[in-house]
């Protein structure tokens, strides 16, 4: 996927989006790859019935995307798909029949091999294939007054239907999307649009894309208007038309569209034509309610420095907490650094030393050894640096150990003094 449209989908993923639809918020999230995420909707939307959301689900389960690897709940999905006519499902039925079947005349080779010492080649020449079931050869017919007739040949075994194995599963997918657009269905519009704007199954084509989104946004889809507004905000593949980007973006956001709404604020503080960072604020305010963790981020800050609103340290404050309880590593740090070193916010070491330990464990945990170091250091330093008064500064020296344990070195690690503070939120 481009890096554009990885930019413009990013606060897709932040929060916890306000779609009805599971079916399309399974679609939208194993489209752009977020497989673990896309799981829960797909599940849900594959037991009300949807086809395709059953055809996903089994994609899923054959491809090991977020959920370990089965090919029997495989062919339960995409059977279930496939009895609802959903031709990809059917196609991909029939590869999983192919490769068992495949398999198991392997087997049976390699089997016969052992015990009668010939080449799976020569067994292969002198027997059919088991997997076919041959019709018995007719028995001679004889009378007194005729010669024996001729063995009657059994007949041919029937060729086994199969959809063209031209076409990839992209492709499928693609040409189902298309019956289902032109039946006027909007979610398949929209995944159209995301299809010809990434090349994937067809030929990458930005207008195209252009089309499809705004047909599926004019139906009403949230999640095709959101979409036609960060195109339009950011010029992909098109000029960048602010207007329209605020338009689309209204529409998504009035829906309740978490994503749109905090795009939305972007807008209001970014732009130079629809500059006001009240209605960025207010904008800010509705997604950070529904979880959006980078719109808490923001609007926390506002609160803090007073960019067009009035500054409130405790209820920035409240709004950090709220991002940082989402765990997000780089976003407790940052946090302990407000409780220890950040004007306007009453100090508190022992705050400072749970968060930086926290946002250490974390980062061990995903084995960044450099980070966990520098969580220590700065909870060691509260003292000595900050003056702060620290009653849990153990903290240190549990969250130092557990990365002796990790790194299996028998000796405290030394203080890192190089370590990077994360860079989104070094301004504060």
């Amino acid at each position: 996927m481009s890096a554009r449209l990885l930019l413009a989908l990013a606060c897709l993923l932040t929060a916890t989006p306000a779609v009805a639809d599971s079916a399309g918020q399974c679609l939208k999230l194993f489209y752009i790859k977020d497989y673990l995420h896309a799981v829960e909707p797909c599940r849900q939307a594959a037991d009300a019935g949807d086809n395709q959301a059953q055809y996903v689900l089994g994609l899923m389960f054959d491809k090991g995307h977020g959920v370990k690897r089965d090919s029997k709940q495989a062919r339960v999905w995409y059977s279930k798909a496939a009895k609802q006519g959903y031709a990809a499902a059917s196609y991909k039925l029939q590869i999983l029949q192919d490769e068992a079947t495949d398999d198991w005349q392997q087997k049976y080779l390699e089997s016969r091999k052992q015990t009668s010492g010939k080449t799976a080649q020569e067994i292969t020449r002198s027997e059919p294939p088991a997997a076919i079931s041959m019709p018995p050869v007719a028995e001679k017919i004889s009378t007194p007054a005729a010669p024996a007739a001729e063995a009657i040949a059994p007949p041919a075994t029937p060729a086994r239907p199969v959809l063209p194995v031209h076409y990839s599963a992209d492709e499928l997918l693609f040409r189902q999307y298309m019956t289902d657009a032109e039946a006027g269905d909007s979610h398949a519009r929209y995944l159209l649009g995301l299809m010809f704007h990434e090349g994937v199954g067809v030929e990458k084509d930005d207008l195209q894309a252009l089309d499809m989104f705004t047909m599926a946004a004019g139906q009403g889809l949230t999640e095709a208007q959101y979409t036609l507004g960060l195109i339009y905000y950011q010029g992909t593949g098109i000029d960048r038309d602010e207007n329209k980007a605020k338009q689309w973006l209204e529409k998504a956001a009035q829906r309740g569209e978490a994503n749109a709404q905090y795009c939305l604020g972007l807008l209001y503080a970014e732009s130079s034509e629809h500059k006001d960072m009240a209605q960025a604020a207010a904008w800010w305010r509705k997604a950070a309610k529904q979880g959006h963790a980078q719109a808490q981020h923001n609007l926390a800050v506002l609160y803090l420095k007073g960019g067009g609103i009035d500054s409130d340290s405790e209820t920035a404050l409240n709004w950090f907490l709220r991002e940082a309880e989402q765990g997000d590593p780089e976003v407790q740090f940052n946090l302990a650094r407000i409780y220890s070193e950040t004007r306007g916010i009453k100090p508190s070491g022992s705050d400072a030393a749970n968060w930086y330990f926290r946002a250490g464990e974390t980062w061990l945990n995903r084995g960044d050894i450099q980070q966990a170091q520098a969580a220590v250091e700065k909870i060691r330093q509260l003292d000595s640096l900050h003056h702060l008064d620290v009653p849990n500064t153990f903290l240190a020296e549990v969250l130092d150990k557990r990365i002796r344990q990790v790194t299996g070195s028998d000796s405290p690690q030394p203080a890192n003094k190089s370590a990077t503070l994360p860079q989104r939120y070094s301004s504060l």
